[in-house]
């Protein structure tokens, strides 16, 4: 069966008389290792017919694409089940629970986020490579999203590096902090490359965290984080250094007969679509053993 394109191109007259490879490059940015990919599959096509990527086009000539259709490498587990945030033709972002790790590892190959979401699209007849965009700790809950074709990943890659994604987490820290709203800039590094524990190192990367207090009970806060940069650990290595870490976090702070997690969540991720160029902001509410908390906790 003939597939629909998958992204569509009118050539412009800015556009006019240029090769169909400065066009991929230079207007939509695609990647030489793509753009190597199409030419391979032969699967760019000028106004319905197959065409070599050296082609040159004229104003009003319709490109389209067919990107290559990479099959899924995770093992569909069907008892993983996927709550749906978003989804286009593009993307797909879903919920993660706490206790669920994102990808397969070495020790865990069928029991994760990803081999829920390969489930969840044989159901649906779809076949793709599962891309994280990005990814959550094992006991952090909230917005994870996947795209759908290399493509669609790259473009959101360039808008991360750039700096253009905003990321908010909600988090319940330690004690009561003095600033109610911060900017927290201590880069961080992993001092033993056999240890997962990161720390903030003067010769560690950049990193930023931004966070304001919300509401407080008699010894914790709750707080919306806004991350600049995006370090493993971040918010939870800053939070300790600046002595308020995350509640229930045994790696940095200590455990907690309030919650059997580290309380973080990852409340909302927004971007421009790489395809439609419009804006669109991904929110996820928060779970319910943090909301106990606060409703125990007396939070105002």
């Amino acid at each position: 069966m003939e597939r629909n394109p998958d992204f569509k191109f009118i050539v412009d007259e800015k556009n006019a008389d240029k090769k169909i490879i400065d066009i991929l490059h230079k207007e939509m940015g695609m990647s030489g290792r793509l753009v190597r990919k199409l030419k391979k599959g032969k699967a760019v096509e000028s106004n319905g017919e197959k065409t070599s990527i050296y082609s040159r086009v004229k104003s009003g000539d319709l490109l389209e694409i067919h990107f290559p259709q990479e099959p899924c490498e995770d093992t569909p587990n069907e008892e993983i089940e996927v709550e749906v945030l978003f989804e286009d033709k593009w993307l797909l972002a879903v919920e993660k629970p706490a206790g669920l790790l994102v990808h397969p590892i070495k020790t865990d190959q069928n029991d994760t986020l990803s081999n829920g979401i390969a489930s969840y699209m044989k159901s649906k007849g779809e076949d793709y490579i599962v891309r994280h965009i990005n990814r959550l700790d094992r006991d952090t809950s909230g917005v994870v999203l996947i795209a759908k074709n290399s493509y669609v990943h790259d473009q959101i890659a360039v808008q991360m590096n750039n700096g253009e994604i905003k990321k908010s987490y909600n988090a319940i820290v330690e004690g009561i902090l003095d600033k109610k709203s911060d900017r927290i800039d201590h880069p961080i590094g992993k001092p033993d490359i056999l240890n997962i524990r990161r720390e903030v190192m003067e010769n560690g990367k950049p990193s930023t965290t931004l966070y304001e207090v919300v509401s407080e009970s008699d010894d914790l806060s709750f707080l919306n984080i806004r991350l600049l940069t995006g370090r493993t650990h971040q918010i939870r290595v800053h939070m300790a250094h600046i002595g308020h870490p995350v509640l229930g976090d045994d790696l940095y702070g200590t455990p907690s007969e309030l919650i059997a997690r580290q309380a973080l969540h990852a409340a909302s991720y927004a971007f421009r679509h790489p395809v439609t160029k419009e804006i669109v902001e991904i929110k996820s509410e928060l779970p319910r053993d943090m909301r106990n908390i606060m409703e125990r906790k007396n939070f105002e």
